[in-house]
């Protein structure tokens, strides 16, 4: 999967510490997306919907083969459907890969004011605006996803998504929001899988109280949720999908989910599933105590953009050494094409298994041997000889495969053109 960086990752405490770089900005997005190699940048449509055909050009040409997402906010699109229409336009006009909508500003699961009549009223509600503006994003070749905002779980997004009947409308899948509406990540994600547009990388620390959980933002990887797990189930079901890292929000999200008012609104749904997710965050659960951002603490501004920024730099470290690494991602593309990490283009393995009848003590771990053939690539005008056609460096075969115990590797080297990657074909042992 090809990993971005969404904007709300951040707040404006960058803006009001005077930092040089502002990723609430378009630009200051960019230029932090860029410095730590990520494939995109997702921000607001309204940043572009006022530029000029040649101010945006100038953009698209900043974004030096960055691929771009646009985000509409929230709103009741059953009034008013014009800000997903124009985020359409300006989409098409920008040639982001995707819009990300949410259809609510209800967060937590909490939807106890609608009551689940008044639920089954707003989504019924939803269907003929979004029939209406629908035509304009197939014309345009432009995917639609609902984000599940921690308001709709998987059964209501697909249902949603059926009743509009549009190839081009599906979901944004907010990985870590999937715990605010009591679904495992794993389980929500196969069962929106087909229609998957987006997905935010988004993780969370646990922390109970006595009506559910608190939902505490964190770097990728140091959370609740299963991410090799989840990103293989992407890789294989939906290669073509990209994600954005997208932290959580400011606040700690409070899911009351051990109350049985909180359950009201939602219809029934498959006890095993239920109990995997409150069973996972069980297990994951840290100090009770903890669960306050600095800010919440209200702390200075430079504190805030202090953790924020190091709670990013671990994620970017995570994203790279775990969920990048061959044979775990089918994408290679992981980071953006202005740079040329060599990328396996065929990998073969094979493992040797103790025997049946060993007792489970004297078993060792499966042995395993694998031949990888690199094939490095250039960006446009970067010559093909010198670094990019010699074989990888010592230990990145081996950091790129950390399945395998022995790694063999070749390589050689052809230009690509701007924002192209090779397409790996695989044979893998996982």
């Amino acid at each position: 999967m090809k990993i971005g960086l969404c904007a709300w990752s951040f707040t404006g405490a960058h803006r009001e510490a005077n930092r040089e770089i502002d990723p609430h900005t378009p630009e200051g997005l960019t230029r932090l997306a860029q410095d730590n190699q990520l494939a995109s940048v997702e921000f607001a449509s309204g940043s572009l919907a006022d530029l000029s055909d040649a101010d945006l050009a100038a953009f698209k040409d900043r974004l030096g083969g960055l691929d771009l997402f646009l985000d509409t906010g929230g709103h009741n699109y059953a009034e008013d459907i014009s800000p997903l229409r124009d985020a359409i336009e300006v989409a098409h006009r920008a040639g982001a890969k995707a819009v990300r909508t949410t259809v609510s500003n209800m967060v937590e699961g909490n939807r106890i004011e609608r009551g689940a009549v008044g639920m089954r009223a707003y989504l019924d509600a939803l269907v003929e605006p979004f029939q209406r503006v629908m035509p304009l994003a197939e014309n345009y070749g432009i995917p639609v996803g609902i984000e599940n905002h921690q308001d709709l779980c998987s059964w209501e997004l697909l249902d949603l998504s059926e009743r509009v009947g549009s190839p081009q409308l599906g979901v944004t899948m907010d990985v870590g929001n999937a715990f605010a509406v009591g679904e495992h990540p794993l389980d929500f994600a196969e069962r929106i899988l087909p229609i998957l547009k987006h997905v935010h990388i988004k993780d969370y620390t646990v922390h109970p109280t006595p009506a559910g959980y608190r939902l505490k933002r964190c770097p990728i990887g140091h959370g609740v949720v299963d991410w090799p797990a989840i990103i293989a189930l992407f890789d294989a079901g939906a290669p073509q999908v990209q994600g954005c890292i997208e932290l959580g929000a400011s606040v700690a999200r409070h899911i009351r989910l051990l109350e049985e008012e909180w359950w009201a609104t939602f219809a029934e749904r498959p006890l095993a599933s239920t109990i995997k997710a409150i069973r996972t965050l069980h297990q994951a659960a840290k100090d009770p105590d903890d669960w306050q951002t600095p800010h919440e603490r209200e702390e200075s501004a430079d504190a805030r953009v202090t953790y924020e920024l190091a709670q990013f730099e671990k994620s970017v470290a995570y994203v790279k050494g775990n969920l990048c690494a061959a044979p775990f991602s089918s994408s290679a593309a992981c980071w953006g094409p202005w740079r040329w990490p060599p990328a396996p283009s065929a990998v073969t393995c094979s493992k040797r298994a103790s025997p049946p009848n060993s007792s489970p003590s004297s078993r060792s771990p499966p042995a395993i041997t694998c031949t990888i053939r690199w094939h490095c690539w250039a960006p446009p005008g970067r010559p093909t000889d010198g670094p990019a056609a010699r074989p990888p460096p010592p230990g990145t075969a081996s950091s790129r495969a950390p399945s395998c115990s022995r790694v063999a590797s070749t390589c050689s080297a052809s230009p690509l053109r701007a924002g192209s990657a090779p397409s790996p074909r695989w044979a893998a042992w996982r």
